[in-house]
C-alpha cells in the first residue's frame, strides 16, 4: 500500500498528463492507495467551493483509511523529538503523516522534500517515480 500525501493528490488532479498523475492512476487501478484523515483535511480545506469540497470528499470516500491512534501520535512525537535533537524540524502534521506510514508499513508518496529528513530518524519508505 502507498499512503498518498496531499501534495501528490493536488498534482494528480491539476496536471493529468504528468508522471505523478500517471503513477497515482496506476496505484488507484491496482488498489494500492490509502489515506489518513489529516490528509483528507488538507485536501478538503483547499476546495474553492462547497460543491468542490463535496466532490473531492466523494472521490476519496472509497480510498482505504489508515488508523490514527495513540501509537501514531506517540511515534510522531518521537520523530519530532529525534529531529530536534539534530537541529532539524518538520511540522506536526507531517510528523503524524510520517508516523502513520511507518507504523502501518506503507510507502509514502509525497512531493515534499522535507520528508527525507524523517528518513534520518525513522524507517520511512518514500515512493519515487
Amino acid at each position: 500500500m502507498t499512503l498518498i500525501d496531499s501534495s501528490v493528490w493536488i498534482e494528480y488532479w491539476r496536471y493529468s498528463g504528468s508522471d505523478v498523475s500517471a503513477r497515482v492512476g496506476k496505484l488507484i487501478k491496482e488498489k494500492k492507495v490509502c489515506i489518513i484523515g489529516i490528509i483528507l483535511t488538507e485536501i478538503l480545506q483547499g476546495a474553492k467551493t462547497k460543491v468542490e469540497m463535496e466532490y473531492l470528499d466523494t472521490i476519496l470516500a472509497d480510498i482505504p483509511r489508515l488508523p490514527l491512534n495513540e501509537d501514531v501520535f506517540i511515534k510522531a512525537a518521537e520523530i519530532s523529538y529525534q529531529l530536534k535533537r539534530t537541529g532539524k524540524t518538520v511540522n506536526t502534521i507531517d510528523a503524524i503523516i510520517a508516523a502513520a506510514a511507518v507504523l502501518n508499513h506503507t510507502d509514502l508518496f509525497t512531493l515534499d522534500k522535507h520528508f527525507k529528513l524523517v528518513q534520518q530518524v525513522a524507517h520511512l519508505k518514500l515512493t519515487s517515480l
